[in-house]
């Protein structure tokens, strides 16, 4: 089993093929993974132990140069079989990508892959840190909705969407749907697993509200009284600069459709992305350069998701006294590009590994 260097420098390694570690000077970086390739460590978490495994080869092959017969062949390879399935050593990524600061090629470098109920803790802090459930309050009031309302907030990301406010109103906090892969029966999985009648809301954010017009304000479906002010607001727009919202609105679409099939008695709300003025649910990666700034700990992020790669810093090194949302709101992003301009996620970017 490789040491926690050993795969830091593999990780590295097989990132620097697609893109170059970002100059950051003297503040230490942290590769945040998330995606396929942090899903599939979490699928494959187990590995041989090649130290038994090569005792069990070299046993075999003593066996059969000692007693060269077919009865003992098979004997001695069933015995291999069983030694093989009982060696298998169950490998625990969190601990070995837990963001650990370690010197790598003269630099400080720490790469952290959060198993996906470890994000959806994060975002969900990271919600409340920067006040985005007080403006969820208010973006419902002047939609002419319950600010006050028992609330599910889901934010939903590329492939998967975490329950980051109201998980005690749900039957689970994670789903395998995103604004690139919405199944109807992943969709119909997340609306059934909101568990509120008809005082209640749900909010979608994040990517899906890449769907409406930026500033349209929270839209919503209510199928009581058969309201839909969320469909006529979905309409074409660029998102990052460089890719645009087609996959957005086929998954706003969906879960529109799905909910008013379902006749759910809760209300569907959509809040846009990109409004400041709006909730845009909260950032495990922003999460993350905040605490590490309470400890006056200035730090770079490279955030490798479902499908992109962005560079986080803070504008100011000093922000330690700042409110949490002063800090958040100083934390730039920028997508990171090949020389042929393309951006890409895990699992293209560790694909192999």
């Amino acid at each position: 089993m490789s040491s926690k260097t050993q795969l830091y420098r593999k990780i590295i390694a097989k990132y620097e093929e697609t893109y170059p570690l970002p100059d950051t000077g003297d503040k230490p970086l942290l590769l945040n993974i998330t995606g396929p390739f942090r899903n599939k460590l979490y699928e494959t978490d187990h590995t041989y132990d090649k130290t038994v495994l090569s005792m069990i080869l070299l046993a075999m092959y003593v066996t059969i140069l000692l007693a060269p017969s077919f009865v003992t062949v098979i004997l001695m390879s069933g015995i291999c079989f069983v030694s093989l399935r009982t060696s298998r050593v169950k490998v625990d990524y969190s601990k070995l990508l837990d963001g650990e600061f370690i010197e790598i090629n003269e630099r400080m470098i720490g790469i952290v892959a959060p198993p996906q109920e470890e994000e959806g803790k994060l975002e969900s802090s990271n919600f409340y840190e920067i006040n985005d459930g007080q403006r969820l309050v208010e973006a419902l009031a002047r939609a002419g909705l319950d600010g006050d309302a028992i609330t599910v907030v889901a934010s939903v990301g590329s492939s998967t969407t975490q329950i980051i406010d109201g998980q005690k109103h749900t039957k689970t906090n994670e789903f395998e749907v995103g604004v690139d892969n919405p199944s109807d029966d992943k969709i119909a999985e997340l609306l059934n697993a909101v568990d509120l009648d008809e005082n209640g809301i749900l909010a979608v954010m994040n990517s899906a509200g890449y769907a409406t017009r930026v500033d349209a304000g929270a839209l919503y479906n209510d199928n009581h009284s058969k309201t839909d002010t969320i469909t006529p607001e979905i309409v074409d727009r660029m998102v990052g600069g460089s890719g645009d919202n087609k996959n957005a609105q086929q998954f706003a679409r969906k879960l529109i459709k799905g909910h008013k099939e379902g006749k759910y008695k809760y209300t569907l709300v959509f809040i846009p992305r990109g409004d400041p003025a709006m909730p845009q649910g909260g950032s495990h990666t922003h999460q993350r350069m905040l605490e590490a700034t309470r400890h006056g700990f200035n730090i770079t992020v490279v955030e490798v998701s479902g499908k992109q790669t962005k560079v986080f810093e803070a504008m100011d090194g000093n922000v330690k006294g700042y409110s949490a949302e002063s800090i958040c709101g100083r934390i730039k992003n920028k997508k990171v590009l090949t020389k042929e301009g393309k951006t890409y996620g895990s699992g293209v970017v560790f694909k192999g590994i």
